[in-house]
């Protein structure tokens, strides 16, 4: 099962590798419109977001219009290897650091942190996904001991953010692994 989990993940990256500037710049406007006008529907207050490596959607414009809309935007922070993440509110002009994994995030503060299980939507990154909801991360399992109490269909609502070329004919779950309840490509919505 990893052996086939670690190839799906390898050959998505290398596919997302091959998307050009402009193709990530077009792809990740249309997601940004098919997520706002998914959360124009739902009454989500508390947002969570991610900031995006490399060959990841851009989740910029998405961030930029829910700020413009009011909405709480929440960033994930990784404090420690094998805990959950603890998610931390980001407005504009808010000053980024970086996290135990030297990735960009708000600096910590128990008083504002929040768990993910308390947010409405997480909008989550991925390396593959496919039609039931299944993910392939880039293998940390951080997402999923945030969310191991998560029951499907009920808040937070984990909706992944990814290019149509990322999907896989079937993911292998294991035991740990939480389902997303929905994915947004520049291609199409699906809620599971």
């Amino acid at each position: 099962m990893d052996d086939l989990n670690a190839k799906q993940r390898q050959a998505c990256r290398a596919a997302r590798r091959l998307i050009t500037g402009e193709q990530r710049t077009q792809a990740s406007k249309a997601i940004a419109k098919r997520a706002l006008n998914w959360l124009d529907k739902h009454p989500a207050t508390s947002i969570g977001l991610f900031l995006s490596l490399n060959e990841e959607i851009d989740t910029t414009p998405l961030l930029h219009e829910l700020w413009a809309r009011g909405r709480t935007v929440y960033l994930p922070v990784v404090r420690k290897q094998n805990a959950p993440l603890v998610w931390m509110p980001y407005q504009q002009g808010d000053a980024l650091s970086k996290d135990s994994l030297g990735i960009a995030a708000p600096a910590y503060n128990p008083k504002y942190a929040q768990e993910g299980m308390h947010l409405d939507v997480v909008f989550t990154p991925l390396v593959a996904w496919d039609q039931s909801g299944q993910r392939i991360g880039m293998g940390g399992g951080f997402y999923d001991r945030t969310f191991a109490a998560k029951i499907a269909g009920q808040a937070p609502l984990l909706i992944g953010l990814a290019y149509a070329c990322q999907e896989v004919t079937r993911i292998q779950a294991r035991p740990w692994d939480i389902p997303m309840d929905g994915i947004i490509t520049e291609q199409a919505l699906n809620i599971i």
